[in-house]
């Protein structure tokens, strides 16, 4: 097996990254900052030789945020900075995991991708309801597909849905331990359960950009993501660039999407994976009842001033030590299990699930 084969097993999230990292790269220059003394662990999952005779080191969190923390034991003696993808994440960092403030930076979301010319959302002609991304348990796609089926009953236009994206078996690993041996046959015999008047449509191997012909016409980019790793959204931010609609979760990275045509939906409102069957379909008969009787009432205000805190505070393994023996000491040692990518195990226990109660907390946003 390839290294790159074993590297996209352990993160599915190359393709995102491998997007956001030339992005982020230009940012960093363009606002003044060096960008020879970047390292991205979530792409480099070991130190790289090329910074080991820095002294400074510049680290881009993305969704492994929680795990990096964990890891940071195994790290050379050098001084640490930080930046992140979301305010959300930030919070997490700073207000949960006691991060100095001055020690983590956010990107502002709209300084790597623009937005392009909003394009409004008619429902007196066909509609096109789009899922992009990882066809995963933590993407909530059962629900995508309940409320695709209600949204195609209650309407009288014609709805067209596709998902596009590779199936992976990964589970939804800050809610607990769950086994999924083909998420695919799981959705398959899911589907048996919905009616559509236009079957779904599953494409897989699009490139980065080749699903973007995917949005023409009526179309509504649609996310409900609930994963602990939802730091930023690249689908989403890619079809903002054309002006799409959207309707998303309002949940972590997601928290920091604007416009006028972006609808965000509560958590409270979800039905996700692995809840039972009638929930999600009940949650998802609600939803798209209420948003076509009333789309603006998902339309909120979520711009908000840049992260203007002053960067350079620094940290040091000594730092991290006190950082995870302060969160061990606070919600269990058995937090340790996260540095080993274990963390449904600790999400499984008592103190895990009080822990991942206010992370979640975080990740809404309250």
């Amino acid at each position: 097996m390839r290294l790159a084969d074993i590297i996209e097993f352990i993160d599915p999230w190359t393709i995102s990254q491998s997007i956001l990292r030339p992005k982020i790269d230009s940012y960093l220059k363009e606002n003044n900052h060096r960008t020879d003394n970047v390292w991205y662990p979530d792409v480099e999952i070991v130190f790289p030789e090329r910074l080991l005779n820095e002294a400074n080191i510049q680290v881009v969190l993305f969704g492994s945020f929680f795990e990096k923390i964990f890891e940071t034991g195994s790290w050379p003696e050098k001084n640490y900075t930080f930046w992140c993808m979301s305010k959300r994440v930030k919070n997490i960092l700073t207000e949960i995991c006691s991060f100095p403030e001055a020690s983590v930076k956010c990107i502002p979301r709209y300084e790597l991708f623009s937005l392009g010319s909003f394009r409004t959302l008619s429902f007196d002609q066909p509609i096109n309801l789009v899922y992009s991304g990882r066809l995963s348990s933590q993407k909530n796609i059962e629900f995508f597909l309940a409320f695709a089926a209600s949204v195609a009953h209650l309407s009288s236009v014609e709805v067209h849905t596709t998902l596009l994206g590779k199936w992976d078996n990964w589970i939804p690993k800050h809610r607990g331990r769950y086994i999924i041996e083909s998420y695919q046959n799981n959705i398959n015999k899911f589907l048996s359960k919905l009616k559509f008047k236009n079957s779904p449509v599953f494409i897989e191997d699009l490139g980065p950009e080749e699903w973007l012909n995917y949005l023409e016409g009526n179309s509504l980019l649609v996310s409900f993501s609930t994963s602990i790793a939802e730091d930023y959204g690249v689908s989403i931010a890619q079809a903002q660039e054309l002006g799409v609609p959207l309707i998303i979760s309002d949940w972590g990275g997601h928290g920091d999407v604007e416009g006028d045509n972006v609808y965000h939906v509560p958590l409270g409102l979800i039905g996700e994976s692995f809840s039972a069957d009638e929930k999600i379909l009940l949650y998802a008969e609600k939803l798209a009842q209420k948003f076509i009787k009333d789309p603006k009432s998902f339309n909120k205000n979520v711009a908000g001033k840049k992260d203007e805190s002053a960067a350079g505070a620094m940290l040091t393994l000594r730092d991290f030590e006190k950082i995870r023996l302060g969160l061990m000491g606070k919600h269990g040692y058995e937090m340790g299990l996260f540095g080993q990518n274990l963390m449904s195990l600790y999400a499984s226990s008592e103190r895990g699930k009080v822990f991942f109660n206010v992370v979640k907390n975080s990740m809404t946003g309250n």
